[in-house]
């Protein structure tokens, strides 16, 4: 398979959803252990950013070692790999575990892909890779060794930004002279940039779970919310954890189901997960994130979008929500499958219409936000009305980000820019984060290596 066809299947696949594939709990492994051994071989490949001709080479004791009492245990590095530490984050271990022990404890000398009984292990390593959801074709005649560097390059790039740090760690690990050569290797046609809007904030976003494979990092534990007060000021602190206000927004029902609520619910959800200011949002229209697919005749929500100079994300919960407005715009549809993202109507319906409205099916004006606000947040039954700003959402979405990624310097950059803010400290007193440091008084910090960081989410 040529490299630019590689290139165009990476650009498709998802490093999350691949993890979260290869990590969730498979009873059948003991029945089938080809499909044990795949996934387990795509998991390594794609974490630790080996190719899979190097990957396929493994045995049992590269990754497993036994204890004082001879029970199996995963080692903290690959050994023997390279002549730099390789290590495997504790988030695999007790996948990686369960899997040797479905398999009946093989020898540590034997490999853990035996070529010469899976004579079609391209086809198992595409499978547990995702690639077979493109298209039949593609995951039938793919062949290329380093897809699972090229799909590690991306996520390292996506999670870390371009530095002189990043550029090193990349050229070091793929054997590559010059960070063209590594960018030429990734297949991109011009420099990447770290986008902000890439970041998974939201716990548990994928299939309903949280860091079930191990403790999000948290580089932010200040105990600061509405419900204490500034010690300077006396007045509340004007936010809440992010996940908590989150999940009030989506939990919380309305007994009067009218347009202005679900307008106001929608707008606030977009705002906290988003990063940018009501005001600026109410010039959304349907078109910015919509599409008409013409040929099948259905309406779909946009996941990624552009709005404003802004790139910006829709998840699974925020278009549940907005379906919910746009039913008591537009009415209800033919037909309804969001799994699909699929809506039927039966009629054309006019996508340039602004997305938040009053109850009289007018666009909301700034002029009235503030008080549409606090009667939605009213009847939502929410206890802190009285403090909640219009600085409120930028703020939880800010700390999120801190809270995640700590002072990851790309990071910072991209959030003094969607905050609109030329310095780190006027960022952070924005914030409400003393002195760059959390809690207990010590630096805030960041992941000590691009193998930490890219699994932050998982």
């Amino acid at each position: 398979m040529n490299t630019k066809n590689t290139h165009n299947i990476v650009k498709q696949l998802n490093f999350s959803k691949i993890t979260d594939q290869l990590l969730a709990e498979n009873r059948s492994y003991s029945v089938f252990p080809k499909n044990a051994k795949s996934n387990i071989i795509a998991l390594l490949a794609i974490t630790c950013g080996l190719g899979y001709n190097e990957a396929i080479n493994l045995k049992w004791g590269h990754i497993i070692t036994l204890d004082s009492r001879g029970q199996p245990k995963v080692k903290r590095e690959l050994e023997k790999i390279r002549n730099f530490a390789i290590p495997i984050s504790a988030k695999l271990h007790s996948q990686i575990q369960a899997v040797y022990q479905s398999l009946n404890y093989p020898s540590l000398d034997s490999k853990i892909f035996d070529l010469g009984k899976m004579p079609n292990y391209w086809l198992s390593i595409n499978i547990s890779l995702g690639v077979h959801n493109l298209n039949n074709k593609t995951y039938t005649e793919l062949r290329d060794d380093t897809i699972t560097q090229r799909i590690f390059g991306h996520r390292v790039i996506e999670t870390c930004g371009i530095s002189n740090d990043t550029n090193r760690f990349l050229k070091r690990h793929f054997k590559l002279k010059d960070n063209d050569e590594v960018f030429r290797f990734l297949g991109y046609d011009t420099l990447p940039s770290f986008q902000i809007s890439n970041l998974s904030l939201v716990e548990g976003d994928r299939n309903g779970r949280k860091y079930i494979y191990g403790k999000a990092s948290q580089f932010l534990e200040e105990h600061k919310n509405f419900h204490l007060r500034h010690p300077r000021t006396k007045k509340r602190y004007p936010f809440l954890h992010f996940q908590v206000f989150y999940e009030f927004l989506l939990q919380t029902k309305l007994s009067n189901k009218q347009k202005i609520d679900y307008s106001i619910k929608s707008l606030l959800l977009i705002s906290l997960t988003n990063g940018v200011r009501m005001a600026s949002l109410l010039r959304l229209k349907w078109s910015d994130i919509m599409l008409y697919n013409a040929s099948e005749k259905y309406y779909s929500f946009k996941t990624n979008f552009h709005f404003e100079s802004r790139d910006m994300v829709l998840n699974e919960g925020l278009i549940q929500q907005l379906f919910y407005l746009f039913t008591k715009v537009f009415g209800h549809p033919s037909t309804t499958d969001l799994t699909k993202n699929k809506i039927i109507f039966g009629k054309g319906l006019d996508l340039e219409a602004n997305v938040f409205i009053t109850n009289r099916g007018l666009p909301l004006k700034q002029s009235s936000l503030s008080r549409e606000l606090r009667n939605v947040l009213n009847k939502l039954e929410f206890n802190f009305v009285d403090d909640f700003t219009m600085n409120s959402t930028l703020i939880m979405y800010g700390r999120r980000v801190i809270e995640i990624m700590g002072v990851h310097p790309p990071t910072i950059k991209a959030l003094k820019e969607r905050l609109k803010f030329r310095t780190v400290r006027e960022l952070f007193d924005f914030l409400e984060i003393d002195e760059l440091k959390g809690n207990d008084g010590s630096p805030i910090g960041t992941y000590s290596s691009p193998f930490e960081q890219i699994l932050y989410d998982i």
